[in-house]
């Protein structure tokens, strides 16, 4: 019974350096390795919205709040979870927590058939299959270039 104490007490200690809070781990920021300022899309917040709006014509007829399940499970089945979920008729938020699930969402859903636009930080990205005429009745730039990625 000795042993389980001790190792009882061991795994408290371990979970409760696992699961403290990130920024009472985080340093100042400054010198040469700080990255301070926070003017990237994390900057200081600790989430990121990001809007998805679908085309014309390609919202599931059960409506907005399933087409969103449906990328949520879909994001899921490839290993990122976050939460989505549709506000509008044709518009879904996808809600990041980190840089990664960022980048991923909006790759995610610019390659989706039915996705006109992906929005975050006042910036657009349009879908990959939108048609011209949609690309300049929405006042979408023409092409994603290797520095938007």
């Amino acid at each position: 019974m000795k042993v389980s104490n001790t190792l009882l007490i061991l795994l408290l200690t371990i979970l409760s350096i696992v699961y403290t809070p990130v920024e009472a781990k985080k340093k100042a920021p400054g010198g040469m390795g700080g990255m301070g300022g926070g003017g990237g899309p994390f900057g200081n917040k600790k989430m990121q919205m990001v809007f998805i709006t679908v085309r014309d014509g390609y919202l599931d007829p059960k409506g907005i709040e399933k087409m969103a399940k449906d990328f949520q499970s879909l994001m899921s089945t490839g290993g990122i979870q976050v939460g989505i979920v549709g506000v509008d008729n044709n518009q879904m938020i996808a809600v990041a927590n980190n840089i990664k699930e960022l980048i991923e969402i909006r790759k995610f859903a610019v390659q989706m058939e039915s996705v006109l636009k992906v929005e975050y930080e006042k910036t657009s990205f349009p879908g990959k299959y939108i048609t011209e005429e949609e690309r300049i009745k929405h006042n979408l730039k023409a092409e994603d270039s290797k520095e938007d990625l």
